[in-house]
């Protein structure tokens, strides 16, 4: 497998989150500051340092998750992904979504999620429970919501299925989308079918190997995309 990955933006958005937390904390301290200089009266100054800071920390989170965190969610599917044929090429950050696969088994998009605890999906709805007491923090605050998952990969499916026409027509090949859950310490437990395939990371290679099998992708598609993406 072959890997292209766009690191000049993966460093540009790892500095933007740094850049972000430094100055979440600098106004932090500022409205700590003015709330002591004026015998914790309650000033506009006070309270546009904390807006200000609680939206820095709410980017910066953002950014960190994704591009400053190590390992990072890419390569962490790159070691997912570690060993599948070389036709296969997975992009990240260098096509219409963050990360794509383009292979024998199809053309997949590939949403990475970090969350551990038991993942379940009832009557439409995605929760995430247990993980301890920092994940339930990080939840209530948003940063590791799982929000709706099916909805963001039909997002970013319907983003690259309108690249892959404006390319081929309507010839083009249907593209997929695939959750991919890849902490270790993530349980899933399904109801009933969700609308878009989630998988832990130890099963998508044989997610894959199944879907080439019964329904490969022709190799002059392969080479074609390959071709346009570079």
């Amino acid at each position: 497998m072959r890997i292209v990955r766009n690191d000049p933006l993966i460093q540009r958005n790892r500095r933007i989150g740094l850049i972000t937390l430094v100055l979440s904390l600098l106004f932090l301290t500022l409205a700590t500051i003015s709330l002591f200089l004026s015998h914790q009266v309650v000033t506009p100054l006070t309270i546009g340092s904390l807006v200000l800071s609680f939206v820095l920390t709410q980017l910066s989170a953002y950014y960190g998750s994704r591009w400053g965190r190590v390992p990072r969610p890419d390569q962490l599917l790159d070691e997912a992904l570690k060993g599948l044929p070389g036709k296969y090429v997975l992009y990240h950050y260098t096509s219409p979504v963050p990360h794509l696969l383009i292979g024998p088994a199809g053309v997949w998009v590939l949403l990475p999620y970090l969350q551990k605890g038991t993942i379940t999906y009832r009557k439409r709805r995605w929760k995430i429970q247990g993980g301890g007491f920092w994940q339930a923090y990080l939840r209530f605050f948003g940063q590791e919501a799982l929000g709706r998952p099916d909805v963001d990969a039909e997002a970013e499916r319907k983003a690259l299925q309108k690249f892959l026409t404006h390319h081929f027509g309507d010839q083009a090949p249907q593209p997929g989308a695939l959750l991919v859950f890849l902490n270790p310490q993530a349980e899933l437990q399904f109801e009933e079918e969700p609308p878009v395939p989630a998988l832990p990371a130890r099963k998508i290679k044989d997610f894959l190997r199944k879907a080439a099998k019964d329904a490969p992708l022709e190799e002059a598609w392969v080479r074609k995309l390959q071709e346009i993406l570079g």
